[in-house]
């Protein structure tokens, strides 16, 4: 979550195709494809049919409409940008370690890029020894940070300072 519906809004793109997945079920398998008027109106024209299993399940479109819902009730992503601004401030310092080449991110998507010869997989299994999961991209070698949307002020700070400690040893 990058503190916006769609990451696209960031950059004031407003595409022709948005394909949604995973949060809009919060784990009930569902998908959506949205599309702009002319694309809709395109496809329409052309008589394009497309068919699936579950296409308009009645379930899926409720799960979604609830997950939503439950999104814009508890203010999930106006949260993100706020935490963004404490998730930057805790994880940014760690640029200054020898270890460590770039920390970016958005919202609560991070990602620390490492240097040779700390190697993220090593990382990932040392982080999961203090019970914190992280991803790990092993070509680019580099942490990624997704923590839940629920995180608050003091995870961020214990994983900053767990991150920080096996960034260090």
């Amino acid at each position: 979550m990058t503190g916006e519906w769609f990451g696209c809004q960031h950059y004031n793109i407003k595409p022709d195709i948005v394909i949604l997945g995973k949060a809009l079920g919060n784990g009930f398998p569902i998908s959506a494809v949205l599309l702009a008027k002319k694309v809709a109106s395109q496809l329409e024209e052309n008589e394009f049919i497309y068919v699936q299993s579950h296409q308009n399940d009645p379930l899926g479109c409720k799960i979604a409409r609830e997950v939503i819902s439950i999104y814009k009730e508890s203010n999930i992503i106006e949260n993100v940008k706020i935490l963004e601004e404490f998730v930057s401030l805790k994880l940014k310092p760690l640029e200054k370690l020898d270890s460590v080449q770039e920390v970016r991110g958005k919202g609560l998507m991070w990602a620390v890029t490492l240097i040779e010869p700390i190697n993220c997989k090593t990382v990932s299994q040392l982080m999961l020894d203090k019970n914190i999961l992280v991803g790990i991209t092993e070509k680019d070698n580099l942490i990624r940070l997704y923590p839940p949307l629920t995180i608050n002020e003091k995870e961020i700070s214990l994983l900053a300072r767990a991150l920080k400690e096996v960034l260090s040893e």
